[in-house]
């Protein structure tokens, strides 16, 4: 019988993990995409491109929130709670700083209006007359 260490199961379980958060991303936007892609209201690319982003940060934050439960050595309920705590908590801020990310670059983007600015009134009568 092989004894296997800690530390070389938590390795395999943090990528175990993260793949199965990828999938379940994927699957939860792809599923949200589909009806918004059938009435036009994002086209295809846009709907991969959110695909692709889901799966990355949905096995990104599942795979933190493995890592961070395996090194505090939690078991049963704790373990539950902290991989959903920290996953959960990693997904909010991956998404929050993707999202501030892109509204920089949107901004960059967009073309900059210049208004006219009303030229100031002039008096056309002469005081003194």
């Amino acid at each position: 019988m092989t004894k296997y260490s800690p530390i070389g199961i938590a390795p395999r379980a943090t990528l175990a993990m993260g793949a199965a958060g990828a999938i379940v991303g994927a699957t939860v936007s792809a599923a949200r995409n589909i009806g918004k892609v059938q009435k036009e209201q994002i086209s295809r690319e846009e709907a991969v491109k959110d695909i692709i982003r889901e799966a990355g940060t949905t096995g990104l934050s599942t795979a933190t929130g493995t890592a961070v439960v395996s090194a505090l050595g939690l078991g049963g309920l704790f373990s539950l709670a902290g991989l959903i705590g920290v996953t959960v908590g990693t997904k909010y801020l991956v998404d929050k700083t993707l999202d501030k990310r892109k509204a920089r670059a949107a901004s960059v983007e967009a073309p900059v209006q210049i208004k006219e600015e009303a030229a100031p009134k002039t008096s056309k009568t002469k005081k003194g007359n």
